[in-house]
């Protein structure tokens, strides 16, 4: 998200006040709880699911970054269709990438 300032000089102090826009102000406003919400929460587990290349194991790796939706109330159907390239030369997507113990069972 691009940040949009606003300078403003102030009369009083003569000191440089910045001003965010509306939307970023009520984003600043709008703190997370402690607690994880549920969408924190899958895509943690997510990432540990689909965290290895599938050819070498590998944990790194390049990809494209596209954004694609979460449902909550499906979260089955979630599927990061991102391009992943592993150092080893395998092209696949992120959701084909496995997680440790599928890594341990092969």
């Amino acid at each position: 998200m691009f940040k949009w300032w606003k300078k403003f000089r102030s009369s009083d102090t003569r000191e440089d006040i910045i001003y965010m826009d509306y939307i970023t102000q009520l984003r600043a406003h709008n703190v997370k709880s402690v607690t994880k919400s549920q969408h924190d929460l899958f895509m943690e587990q997510y990432e540990l699911d689909h965290k290895y290349c599938p050819d070498c194991g590998y944990d790194g790796y390049v990809t494209t970054l596209i954004a694609y939706i979460y449902n909550s109330n499906d979260h089955e159907s979630y599927k990061d269709e991102n391009t992943a390239r592993c150092k080893c030369g395998s092209v696949h997507i992120v959701h084909d990438r496995v997680s440790e113990s599928k890594l341990d069972n092969n």
